[in-house]
């Protein structure tokens, strides 16, 4: 409030530190809600691989199963990508061979004692030529991952 010649003159509006504050809490929930909102599509990306890969595997062990060309079918696992294929072997120069590339800044770890990385499953049975357990996961943030493995007989579950 002020006085000019005998009247009285009534300030409104807002001061700067006022403005400031809200600013700053606006910055605060905008940053919050920006973070959920990455971390929330990164682990969406992870289940998304994780089910093409699954989806992938289910195939390989059905058309292995129904006989399909009369011979197994596997899949050969990269650290950025896996590749589908016809045979009980991976060959490089297949030109049936699917690639699927993993989107950048999401990669595989293998375990398994097959020296391919590779996964076949046996033609009628669907049994596999060796147990695997595939982690897909965030490369930059390894706890934002899920693990698939796939037992001796086939059996193909995503742990986490």
């Amino acid at each position: 409030m002020s006085l000019v010649n005998d009247t009285i003159i009534t300030m409104k509006g807002f001061t700067l530190i006022e403005t400031l504050i809200v600013i700053a809490v606006l910055a605060i929930i905008t940053t919050i809600g920006t973070l959920s909102f990455s971390n929330s599509k990164a682990r969406k990306t992870v289940a998304i691989i994780s089910n093409n890969i699954v989806f992938s595997l289910e195939e390989a062990k059905a058309d292995a199963i129904s006989g399909k060309g009369g011979v197994g079918h596997g899949i050969k696992f990269n650290s950025t990508s896996y590749v589908t294929f016809d045979g009980d072997t991976y060959n490089l120069s297949d030109t049936d061979n699917i690639t699927h590339d993993l989107e950048s800044g999401y990669s595989l770890d293998i375990t398994t004692t097959d020296p391919d990385d590779s996964v076949v499953f046996s033609r009628i049975t669907g049994d596999v030529n060796d147990e695997i357990t595939i982690t897909v996961g965030e490369t930059n943030n390894p706890s934002n991952s899920k693990v698939i493995s796939v037992g001796a007989l086939g059996d193909i579950n995503v742990v986490q």
